[in-house]
């Protein structure tokens, strides 16, 4: 499965579609990378008052159960929704702005629609 899942914003695409072109790496890597990005936003977060760390927090823990549910099939998708979320400088920079994570999480809307996981999809 390599087709760009349609709900992908425009603005997203180039983005979206480099990191799906990445090597393929193990679910529970790309795990502690979400963990890791967590993390280091978190202890940011003082500085970042203007970004929307509670959606971060949601993205991330969809994204880990997305990882969980997904086959090897799936998983190229879930790898560049992934990276897509932990890239600050996207569509929206995510610490920049209170919107700054809105657009990663279109994306991974997309992605769970597109994979069959509509129930992890976030709220907007």
């Amino acid at each position: 499965m390599s087709n760009i899942p349609p709900g992908i914003p425009p603005e997203s695409l180039d983005t979206y579609t480099r990191y799906l072109n990445m090597p393929l790496i193990k679910k529970a890597v790309l795990s502690q990378q979400i963990k890791d990005y967590l993390d280091a936003i978190g202890s940011t977060s003082g500085e970042n008052a203007c970004s929307d760390i509670e959606l971060a927090h949601l993205l991330g823990a969809s994204l880990i159960k997305l990882i969980d549910l997904s086959n090897d099939d799936q998983l190229l998708h879930v790898q560049a929704a992934s990276a897509y979320f932990m890239e600050d400088d996207d569509a929206t920079p995510d610490l920049d702005s209170v919107l700054g994570f809105e657009d990663d999480a279109l994306v991974f809307n997309a992605v769970c629609e597109e994979l069959g996981h509509s129930q992890l999809k976030v709220e907007l």
